[in-house]
Order: structure tokens, then sequence, then C-alpha cells
């Protein structure tokens, strides 16, 4: 939690703000995956492809300026002073970068699916690909949080903030509450699917977990008791029936 009433609203609010730019960006995807023809992808991956990205540079645009403004008013809110810069993320993703997320989701995916006798492959495919479009899309607001605070001298670190009901690999990051900044913590690793935003935080000795945050942090140490690196995580991921 943030130091502040204000604080811990704003962070709830920037974090509903984004799962609704990932929810209007979804949208959109649904109807961009209408031209691509999954038996004939050469002839239609290069519509659909320029379709897609236009989707999604813009919704990485839109989840950048929110968070550039949620960094803002969350620093005021904590009492922080004098200016900082915004490092907002780069609304273009590299093409090769999105078209292979695209096909791997997509077209390779189904091509497996139906291979392996699954009924539901071209329904999977569209999952795996809008998971994979809202990721890079809030990937925008994410990157925005975290290169800023990593060039703000201000901030001190970061922490996982997730929905109610996290996957297990982002309920283990999240139990860790407030995590100094370096390289290595932060480094978000958002998954598709992942609906978590980082917080930045400026005074890591005073943060404080949000009740989900502690339930998570004692069933972590509780569960993994004796246990370390694969076997302690699989050991949580049991305690929390994932």
């Amino acid at each position: 939690m943030a130091a502040t009433d204000q604080g811990n609203r704003l962070t709830e609010a920037h974090r509903q703000a984004q799962l609704q730019i990932s929810a209007e960006t979804l949208a959109l995807f649904v109807v961009a995956w209408r031209l691509l023809d999954l038996e004939r992808v050469r002839e239609t991956f290069p519509d659909y492809f320029r379709a897609v990205k236009a989707i999604v540079t813009n919704g990485r645009r839109r989840s950048a300026a929110l968070a550039a403004a949620y960094y803002r008013a969350l620093r005021d809110a904590e009492g922080i002073r004098g200016e900082v810069r915004v490092i907002q993320a780069v609304a273009e993703i590299p093409d090769a970068q999105l078209a292979a997320s695209l096909m791997a989701t997509g077209p390779r995916y189904y091509e497996y699916a139906s291979r392996v006798g699954n009924p539901r492959a071209a329904e999977i495919a569209l999952e795996k690909s809008g998971s994979a479009v809202t990721r890079h899309t809030l990937n925008g607001g994410r990157e925005t949080i975290t290169q800023t605070g990593l060039a703000d001298p201000a901030a001190e670190g970061f922490a996982r903030v997730t929905d109610g009901d996290p996957c297990a690999f982002c309920a283990m990051l999240a139990s860790r509450g407030a995590v100094y900044k370096s390289e290595a913590t932060a480094n978000f690793k958002p998954h598709d699917r992942c609906g978590c935003q980082p917080e930045p935080v400026f005074d890591v000795q005073r943060y404080k977990m949000t009740p989900h945050m502690r339930e998570l942090n004692a069933l972590w140490v509780s569960s993994t008791a004796g246990k370390s690196g694969k076997d302690a995580v699989n050991a949580f991921r049991r305690a929390l029936g994932k």
C-alpha cells in the first residue's frame, strides 16, 4: 500500500483504468481477427498484422499516457517534492517482435491444435492471440512506470499490484511486497492475460502490504518451509489451488 490514502486510491484507479484499456483493445482485436483466415495464412496475415499493429500502437500510447499521469499524481500524493522526468514507453513494437508473437499464438497454435485433434483449435488461438495483444498493450504503461522509477532518485523500488485472483507466478511476486529497484527487480515480467501493475514505492522501509499481499506472504512462508527453487514455487502453487 502507498503511504497515503490518496496514493492508494490513485493506484487502484490506475489499475482499473488500465484494465479498461485492455478490454477496449481486446474488443477491437476480435474484429481484426476476422481478417485472418487460418487456412490461408500466407494470403491473409499481412492485412491482419497491419490492423493489429495499429490497435496495439494506439493502446500502448493510451496506456503510457495514463501511466505518466498516474506516476506524477502518486508522487505528489506521497509528498515527493520537485519535478520528475517521465520516460514514456515507445508506442510502436518492432514489427518482427509483434509478428512473431501473433504468429505463435495464432496460426502456429492453430496448426498444432488441429494436428492433435483439438476441436477448439480456432477458439483457443483467438484467446491466446488476444491475451498476447493485451499484454503488449498494457506494457506501454508498465514500462513507463518502471523506466521512470528507475531514473527517479526519489523512487526506491516497486511493488506488484494484482487483481483479486492472480496466477501463482504473480501471487508469488506480489507476496514480496515492495522490493528495492535494480535492473533485476524492476523487470516486471508480465505474462499473457496478466492484469498486474507496478506501483512505485518512495519509502521501501515504510511500505505496508495490502491485506491480500499479507495473506499471500503468509501462505508463501508456510507452504515453502524447507523448500527452495522449483520445489518452493510448486508448493506455493498447490497451496493456492492453482
